[in-house]
């Protein structure tokens, strides 16, 4: 298998820097991830860039798992500047199962709209809700666009570390469901191998972890694959031990 980790002095500033300039796009980009452009589409009877968006992401995430929510995510940059405030780890794991009823209860609804009210899809167009491909192109926008940024900011303060993802961001769960098709099916992807024999326990993987999980568990159980990982290569970064590294196989 082919390794792929970046060299350990470049990655953590390259990686903030695409968040940071995914987060600062933002006011381009925010329709094409909106749940409510893809349910406006759905009454039209139009598929629009943010339903094409989550499309992609089921689809990347059949090779990259969640690397989109490590690197590329606006949402993931304003998190993690969020943890300048509160780099608390997360530990209200229950609120995690919230992202993922409002999800489904978002996806049979949409179903039913583009059924119903829509009488189905025929037409595409990428730049529903937008003009010239930008998103905030009124000020009537500017509510929107702050209380997404809002809800993103408050959740990350109060619950800590990326505290929106784990709770309610719902671009996660089309990663997530593409990750487990991968793992069912042991197809090559973009995954987090381990060591076992080689850990000294320092716990220095889980303090740099910016989604806060238990690397060194993983690591003893000699399994990494986890839900939530975001595959960012942080812990393999830091491990003084070369315990962690990204690779490219099959599980």
């Amino acid at each position: 298998m082919k390794k792929i980790s970046p060299k350990p002095g470049k990655h953590k500033s390259i990686r903030k820097a695409l968040l940071i300039c995914s987060a600062l796009l933002f006011p381009v980009t925010m329709l094409y991830f909106s749940p409510g452009i893809v349910f406006r589409g759905a009454r039209l009877g139009i598929l629009s860039g943010s339903y094409l968006t989550f499309a992609l992401l089921f689809i990347s995430s059949l090779v990259a798992g969640r690397a989109w929510c490590g690197y590329l995510c606006p949402g993931g940059g304003f998190g993690e500047i969020a943890c300048t405030v509160n780099n608390k780890p997360f530990t209200k794991k229950r609120l995690t199962y919230v992202k993922y009823l409002v999800w489904v209860i978002w996806l049979i609804a949409i179903v039913l709209v583009a059924v119903f009210i829509g009488g189905g899809f025929h037409s595409i167009d990428p730049f529903l809700g937008t003009e010239y491909g930008v998103s905030l192109h009124s000020l009537k926008l500017l509510p929107f666009y702050y209380l997404v940024i809002g809800i993103i900011l408050v959740l990350s303060f109060l619950l800590g570390r990326r505290g929106f993802c784990h709770s309610l961001c719902w671009m996660a769960p089309f990663m997530v469901l593409g990750r487990a098709i991968r793992n069912t099916f042991k197809t090559p992807a973009i995954q987090l191998l381990a060591e076992p024999g080689r850990c000294t326990d320092c716990g220095l993987c889980q303090k740099s972890c910016p989604m806060s999980l238990p690397v060194p568990l993983l690591v003893k159980n000699g399994k990494m694959e986890h839900i939530d990982c975001i595959l960012c290569g942080e812990c393999a970064k830091v491990c003084p031990q070369q315990v962690l590294r990204l690779n490219f196989g099959k599980p």
